[in-house]
């Protein structure tokens, strides 16, 4: 453990004590739930646990060129890489650095096909991005 991070560490122990003292000298003890064992139950709960890759997963999906990629995917199995350029009408290098943000995420994966690549949904987020789309469709609009 490095130095760094013992100090963080340290940091963390006296905030936590400083919040208990705080609560124990104010009203908040009165009207507040017990901390006792609170952390460990928080941990539990699946959404906390995953917060973080249920927002990378998020923020992947709010672009909204992004977006129109997942919809063309979801409606075919492959599509080329030309495909989004003529249906989204914008440049291919953007559709490219888009494209390299689904596969990173995890999301897309592609084959290639001589000069054409083809790119497809990975299995494992098809039913997730159904859902997402059935969402969206059902969320309130302005």
């Amino acid at each position: 453990m490095t130095v760094e991070k013992k100090d963080k560490d340290f940091e963390k122990e006296k905030l936590g004590e400083k919040i208990v003292k705080l609560i124990d000298e104010s009203e908040l003890k009165a009207s507040c739930c017990s901390l006792e064992g609170w952390e460990e139950r928080i941990k539990k709960i699946r959404a906390f646990k995953e917060a973080d890759s249920f927002c990378d997963i998020l923020r992947v999906v709010s672009n909204p060129i992004r977006m129109k990629i997942l919809t063309i995917l979801l409606e075919r199995n492959w599509a080329c890489n030309c495909e989004f350029e003529y249906v989204l009408n914008i440049h291919q290098t953007l559709i490219s650095h888009h494209l390299k943000i689904l596969r990173d995420s995890g999301m897309a994966t592609f084959k290639q096909e001589g000069l054409w690549k083809l790119y497809r949904i990975v299995d494992k987020y098809r039913p997730f991005l159904e859902e997402l789309r059935e969402l969206l469709f059902t969320a309130p609009q302005e």
